[in-house]
């Protein structure tokens, strides 16, 4: 069974992260998966679907640094945004594991959902 969910990040929250007028687009980005895949090739189709919808146009931002910093902000939030949709406690916690969050935290928020 194959799941489609749709993520969003506002144009406005990269604003502040980038701190640039050309990261006022908001981002949108369709993510696939399926409950039988691995969690790992669940999270690095995610990961490859973010960043490809947070890529900013060169001629939009000169700069390289302020560009990355844009893509990488997007990317973060939108990974994080599309991973919790899915519900799914696996991939979740997957994810908190890829961004250091400790398993003592994870835990305590699976416990108040």
């Amino acid at each position: 069974m194959t799941n489609l969910i749709k993520a969003l990040v506002a144009g406005s929250a990269l604003i502040a992260v980038a701190g640039t007028a050309a990261a006022e687009r908001p981002v949108t980005a369709d993510f696939t998966y399926s409950a039988l895949a691995p969690v790992e090739t669940t999270y690095a189709r995610f990961q490859d679907t973010a960043k490809e919808a947070c890529r900013v146009d060169r001629r939009a931002v000169r700069q390289m640094g302020a560009r990355m910093r844009i893509e990488q902000a997007c990317t973060r939030v939108l990974l994080a945004k599309a991973v919790a949709a899915t519900k799914n406690q696996n991939l979740i916690a997957f994810h908190g594991e890829q961004i250091g969050v400790p398993a003592t935290r994870r835990q305590l928020a699976a416990l108040t959902r």
